[in-house]
């Protein structure tokens, strides 16, 4: 539920009890000027924690209390942590997906999996969530939970520019990260639509809700306040979650491009072996005939093509073979691609999120946390394509967006049992291949079946070479039903159902009220008109209104339950005075949070932090250079 009704029922005894009397003041220039030396009876911005409005509060949730706080980051200091994910994500594949579309005899693939992470420290309340049947639960050591699989793909295709459908009815490019990514934003539509519509039964594992204009404490100035969308609320992933991707082989273009020896002493010491081989087998043989020399090493390659504008490869000897850095597009069977390399596509990852351009009006970036890669993994190489080519935290593209500086890339030694390399021993153990398959390379061959999966139980298999459900054929290629719903054509009309949604949950009331000043003579130069504009939102059963105060210097805003329950509000950034009476005692202090059960915590202090009271039921007060604001409405304040 995204916010409370409020009904008796649901409340429990920690609002029946309560007797709420709020004076709540936010203190803006006037305060700080005043009371700058006075650090008794101040706590720091840091204390006085915003208070954001959590959705989740269903029958069967938690009441934990949301509040910014710096993530836990013990896996981090896991050395085993990246074969524990990479195990996970084997014994998903083999145990929880059925045989359908998995390759066969000689067959090869890639698989790539988003992996979510629970810290258990952080928010204990949130096990509850993730007790379902689908959960992993394979590893739950040093402070996390290895929690679900959220997505998997497989695949190592994308089609040539004839053969991508003109409706977008079409899945273009079938390599595995590509299509995890995509499972996962399927699985982000699912879990919205049932967010808003069963608020009281459904609990999401991943998502909260926020008002859309607050932004993470690095990306916001202090006193910023600004809508940064077209809704007055966005949902945000839980501050207890962490998400990693893992890749069985590292992704095509940029990253592919390292030496194949890195150091100077490990070809040295090759070379020597060489030598002493050559030596024992053919002893008339002299050393200086042996042309392996520490300049003769070459590098990993890629298929990969650089696109037009930028460094083209040199295609010379060695090292010297490939441009690093350039931006490619993926290789295809004949014609080129119109596609990037997921190199390419996983650095933009890094600024904008995996949530995808559509999504990012309804959801805040989400960032990977790590990269786990197995088969080829070369750390130089991960950091330089995916970080270092578009490290522009100087110049950031937006104050929305940011550089994911946090990523990790992990390596891990666990192989998948269905990729190239272990296809290819086993198909060379068995010799089943002639030497002309030997010396053309096709000793295994690629699958042309791609897998996506979402949790908790979305399953679809496709045609890599067609971009169509798997047993799509000529009579029924244009066939509605054989689109996937990874296809552009089905993501937009999940967007178009969401945005819908959206609309009515919300029921947004786009009539601006402008509210003048009624008191035109007070001593506090209010003679500019200030105006209070307030928009209403209809939240589950209840009815909200956003505040507006433009004071001529900050820009303030606030919400009101219009509920004769007590309010739901947010006051972001600011020290807010809490006077509490419950049961006939009295409490003052700093307001440090508060949940949608209207459950207050105070930070320490027992001081006062002005002398002048005012006694109002249930009213959100709000004083700003000596102007006091009561429901939208200047008064002056009191000496």
């Amino acid at each position: 539920m995204l916010m409370n009704d409020y009904d008796d029922d649901d409340d429990g005894d920690d609002v029946n009890l309560l007797t709420i009397y709020l004076s709540i003041y936010l203190f803006g220039d006037c305060f700080n000027n005043n009371n700058n030396n006075n650090n008794n009876n101040v706590v720091d911005d840091e204390e006085s924690k915003k208070v954001i409005m959590n959705h989740q509060s269903s029958r069967s949730s938690s009441r934990s209390i949301a509040t910014t706080t710096i993530k836990q980051s013990r896996w981090k200091d896991d050395a085993e942590f990246a074969d524990k994910i990479s195990q996970a994500c084997h014994h998903h594949f083999e145990k929880n997906l059925p045989k359908k579309g998995k390759p066969q005899d000689r067959e090869w693939t890639v698989m790539a999996a988003l992996v979510m992470v629970l810290n258990e420290e952080k928010e204990d309340n949130n096990k509850q969530t993730s007790s379902s049947s689908s959960s992993v639960d394979l590893s739950s050591c040093g402070g996390y939970t290895i929690s679900h699989i959220l997505s998997m793909g497989t695949g190592n295709r994308c089609l040539g520019p004839s053969a991508i459908g003109k409706n977008g009815d079409t899945v273009n490019d079938s390599h595995a990260e590509i299509i995890c990514k995509r499972s996962f934003q399927r699985m982000l539509y699912n879990e919205l639509e049932c967010i808003l519509t069963s608020p009281a039964t459904y609990s999401s594992i991943l998502l909260d809700l926020i008002p859309s204009h607050l932004k993470n404490e690095e990306e916001k100035e202090e006193g910023e306040e600004k809508d940064t969308g077209k809704y007055p609320f966005r949902f945000k992933l839980k501050d207890n979650i962490s998400l990693h991707l893992y890749i069985n082989q590292t992704p095509c273009g940029d990253c592919s491009i390292f030496p194949i020896s890195n150091n100077k002493e490990e070809i040295q010491e090759e070379i020597q072996e060489e030598i002493q081989e050559e030596i024992q087998e053919e002893e008339k043989r002299e050393k200086k005939k042996i042309k392996h020399t520490v300049t003769s090493f070459d590098i990993q390659r890629t298929g990969a093509k650089t696109v037009a504008g930028e460094p083209q490869d040199k295609k010379e000897q060695g090292i010297d073979y490939h441009q690093a850095g350039s931006l490619r597009i993926k290789p295809g069977r004949g014609e080129k691609t119109q596609s990037m390399s997921c190199s390419d596509k996983i650095a933009k990852w890094n600024i904008v999120g995996i949530q995808g351009s559509l999504l990012s009006l309804f959801v805040s970036p989400i960032y990977l946390d790590s990269i786990i890669v197995g088969d080829l993994y070369n750390q130089p190489s991960l950091t330089r394509a995916l970080f270092d080519r578009v490290n522009i935290s100087l110049h950031p593209p937006s104050d929305y967006f940011k550089v994911n500086e946090k990523c990790q890339y992990l390596a891990t030694n666990n192989q998948f049992q269905h990729s190239k390399q272990i296809m290819e021993q086993i198909v060379l153990g068995t010799g089943n291949t002639s030497k002309k398959q030997q010396r053309n390379g096709n000793i295994a061959i690629p699958s042309g079946l791609s897998i996506n999966y979402s949790y908790p139980s979305t399953l679809e298999v496709t045609l890599s070479g067609s971009g169509k459900k798997m047993g799509t054929c000529a009579k029924n290629f244009d066939q509605p039903s054989q689109r996937s719903s990874l296809s552009k054509y089905q993501m937009l009309l999940s967007f178009t159902k969401i945005s819908s949604l959206f609309n009515s949950y919300f029921q947004i009331d786009k009539k601006d009220i402008n509210n003048n000043n009624n008191n035109q003579n007070n001593n506090n130069n209010n003679n500019n008109n200030n105006q209070n504009n307030y928009r209403s939102y209809k939240i589950g059963n209840v009815m909200y209104q956003k505040y507006f105060i433009d004071n001529g210097k900050k820009s303030l805003y606030y919400y009101k339950s219009l509920s004769p329950k007590p309010f739901l509000y947010e006051l972001k950034g600011k020290k807010v005075a809490v006077r509490l009476k419950w049961g006939g005692m009295e409490y003052r202090g700093i307001l440090a949070s508060v949940d949608n059960y209207m459950n207050l915590q105070l930070a320490a202090t027992e001081e006062w932090i002005d002398g002048t009271m005012i006694d109002t039921l249930g009213e959100v007060l709000i004083r700003c250079n000596n102007v006091l604001y009561i429901r939208g409405v200047e008064h002056e304040m009191e000496k």
